[in-house]
């Protein structure tokens, strides 16, 4: 299983995948790094939700800082597989 999850006090599964992760060794070098892609497009995603909900809700400057500081928070976002 690939679970994506936003870093709150208590993670919240924002995206849950299934993957045949059966085979994968979680110590390969390739592995860790896919994880590592896999974070950064999840942030990027996270990133593209937030600046569409600035503009569909026309907020101020104030306004979208407060949202991008609450939502896209430096290493908020990250992957766990799940054998």
């Amino acid at each position: 299983m690939l679970y994506l999850f936003k870093r709150t006090p208590t993670p919240q599964i924002c995206l849950v995948a299934c993957l045949p992760l059966q085979a994968l060794n979680m110590n390969d070098p390739e592995v860790q790094e896919g994880i590592d892609i896999l974070e950064s497009v999840w942030y990027v995603l996270a990133v593209s939700i937030v600046e569409m909900a600035i503009d569909t809700y026309k907020l101020n400057e104030d306004q979208a800082r407060a949202l991008r500081d609450v939502y896209l928070k430096q290493n908020n976002y990250y992957v766990v597989l799940q054998t």
